[in-house]
């Protein structure tokens, strides 16, 4: 009883924190805070707090630490995917955690039990936003939708529809405005934007989207990290 008192104690004085130490705070909630509580769930208030109060860069860190409660301590947060998609924007790819981000995007869309159209949905948001980001950033995203693809391989039939059905925004089913997940119809579209891109003037781009565009069920996810060039300490 007294261990619980002192949690309860610690997850209110976590509000008061100024900028610098909360988020230093979030970034290790996952791995150093969580393990010694006695009842992490104390911490969900919190974190949902954390992402509906602080900056996108402490919001992702907050849906972290909810990842863990999900899976780990069995917390119910059935928005948790909606949340994560809404962050999906152009303006990701300026900030100083884009890294972070798509390393947490990777670990959090891993699990093989996650329904096809919910996947369908982020890969068919990355594929939009790779049409509009920085050259610098396509391979990333391409390389990501591709390790989506061989780890949820239902979604391949994004690439094998007909692509003169979808070519083009003002064609195209998927609702880009939607930020419900369930309601985008993503599944009943397909990757015109990576076939686009397969034409891209940079060879890398283009090599990239082609890679992707002929993909196969035996090949291997890519490695990401020198893509992201991420310092897991930031």
């Amino acid at each position: 009883m007294q261990y619980r008192g002192r949690n309860k104690l610690a997850a209110r004085i976590l509000f008061r924190l100024d900028a610098t130490l909360y988020r230093r705070i979030l970034l290790q909630i996952p791995t150093k805070i969580i393990p010694r509580m006695v009842n992490p769930l104390l911490l969900a208030d919190f974190l949902t707090g954390s992402y509906e109060t602080q900056n996108n860069a402490s919001k992702i860190l907050a849906l972290h630490g909810l990842y863990v409660l999900m899976t780990q301590y069995n917390l119910e947060y059935p928005f948790f995917f909606g949340k994560l998609y809404s962050l999906l924007t152009i303006d990701l790819f300026s900030a100083k955690y884009k890294a972070r981000f798509f390393y947490l995007l990777d670990i959090f869309l891993q699990s093989s039990h996650l329904p096809v159209n919910l996947v369908a949905n982020f890969a068919k948001r990355l594929a939009r936003l790779a049409l509009l980001i920085p050259q610098h950033d396509q391979c990333l995203i391409i390389t990501f939708i591709y390790n989506l693809i061989i780890r949820h391989p239902t979604i391949r039939i994004m690439i094998d529809k007909q692509q003169s059905q979808t070519i083009g925004t003002n064609k195209d089913i998927y609702s880009s405005e939607e930020l419900d997940p369930n309601k985008t119809n993503a599944i009943e579209s397909s990757l015109w934007e990576i076939e686009s891109l397969t034409h891209h003037h940079h060879p890398d781009v283009a090599t990239c989207a082609l890679a992707l565009m002929s993909i196969r069920k035996k090949n291997n996810e890519r490695d990401m990290h020198q893509l992201l060039e991420i310092d897991y300490d930031e």
